[in-house]
């Protein structure tokens, strides 16, 4: 089938990755073109096979972390999903910051596993739901935005601050942003500075959770 998108999947489990291919091979719009064991195998479907979406388990000790940097250096275009046990806050934080669009817990429906490739691959961001919900809790001592309950306070966003955000949420670095917007990346700091200041929020990850709770973007 004609335009269909590229999956790769790397898991130490042969198991486990049989039963992705398996369900993957259900929907005519996906194709498995690669499969790996490592974080290395990661790396080098990257550099010799052209894919749309590589799922990665993130590993005990977060090897997946560099391996997902070293994804994005060797094809800039790849959008790389954590498919994982491992609902560390800490994991799901520098996921994000090293360029992963999609952060999924194993144990997720078939469906819900289709559904949230194709959403990553058409630009989308994607954490499993539960696990955002109950990091965005645990994290409202920071992104609370109310003080007197009675009192809605209106976030107001400048137009640059709202691309800004919104490339945030798409998980582009500070360089690319600056590269998109045409700005010096001294500028991009300074935008994220404040932005994160006035949302209330600590780092990208709690940044792209708020927005997508409040619609900022």
């Amino acid at each position: 089938m004609a335009d269909q998108i590229r999956i790769a999947i790397v898991d130490e489990h042969p198991l486990f990755r049989q039963g992705v291919v398996r369900t993957v091979g259900r929907d005519q719009k996906m194709l498995v073109v690669a499969e790996g064991q490592s974080p290395d195998d990661a790396c080098k479907i990257a550099s010799q096979t052209p894919v749309d979406v590589l799922l990665m388990e993130i590993g005990t000790r977060g090897e997946g972390i560099e391996a997902t940097r070293k994804v994005l250096a060797a094809q800039a275009g790849v959008r790389v999903v954590i498919l994982t046990a491992s609902d560390d806050e800490d994991h799901l934080a520098k996921a994000i910051a090293a360029g992963a669009k999609g952060y999924i817990l194993k144990g997720v429906s078939g469906g819900e596993l289709l559904r949230s490739i194709e959403s990553i691959y058409l630009g989308e961001p994607y954490i499993t739901p539960a696990f955002a919900a109950r990091v965005l809790m645990q994290a409202k001592g920071q992104v609370f935005l109310r003080k007197d309950p009675s009192v809605d306070q209106r976030i107001e966003l400048t137009v640059r601050e709202q691309q800004v955000l919104g490339h945030v949420t798409q998980g582009l670095t500070n360089s690319e942003i600056a590269a998109k917007l045409g700005v010096s990346l001294t500028t991009i700091k300074h935008n994220l500075s404040d932005l994160f200041r006035k949302i209330r929020v600590r780092n990208r990850m709690e940044a792209t959770f708020v927005a997508q709770k409040l619609k900022l973007v």
